[in-house]
């Protein structure tokens, strides 16, 4: 199995899309379109799940299906365990979430943990949260997911992907 841990403000929602005309002050919900296309192209290729490593899991898994769905990621690429657990605290927090969740799922093959705060694991890719999740991530994310570079950036997907 492969996993993609991933935090939304900064990957998802980098400083770019509070421009987009859905976004407004502080209420933004409207994803890069960008890195939606990104993420989709991995879900689709690698075949990976989702695991939500952000604050946004707060708000429980029913607003974070909406919240995915209104951004065109269907919420059926969300692992069963879909969530990274309480967040923890200070520097090494999301590291300490992230292999929590690791050491519960030894079925994983292949992870990669994309997030804009410093994860101290081998599957991390931090992107900043000015630019967000950018193509040279995405090289260096589908290297750790095991994706064929030339199938990661020429082939083309079934439209419902």
């Amino acid at each position: 199995m492969k996993v993609i841990f991933l935090d939304i403000d900064g990957p998802m929602i980098p400083g770019r899309a509070y421009l987009l005309p859905e976004n407004h002050g502080t209420l933004v919900t409207r994803f890069d379109p960008v890195a939606v296309a990104m993420v989709l192209r991995l879900l689709h290729l690698a075949p990976a799940k989702l695991v939500i490593s952000s604050t946004w899991r707060k708000h429980g898994r029913e607003r974070m299906v909406a919240g995915l769905a209104c951004n065109g990621i269907c919420p059926a690429h969300l692992h069963e365990d879909w969530s990274t657990g309480p967040h923890r605290d200070g520097p090494t927090g999301r590291t300490m979430e992230i292999q929590s969740w690791l050491d519960r799922h030894p079925e994983v093959a292949h992870y990669v943990a994309i997030d804009d705060e410093d994860v101290v694991l081998d599957g991390a890719v931090r992107c900043t949260m000015q630019d967000g999740l950018m193509k040279e991530h995405l090289k260096k994310v589908g290297q750790l997911l095991d994706i064929d570079n030339m199938r990661l950036l020429c082939e083309r997907l079934p439209a419902a992907a």
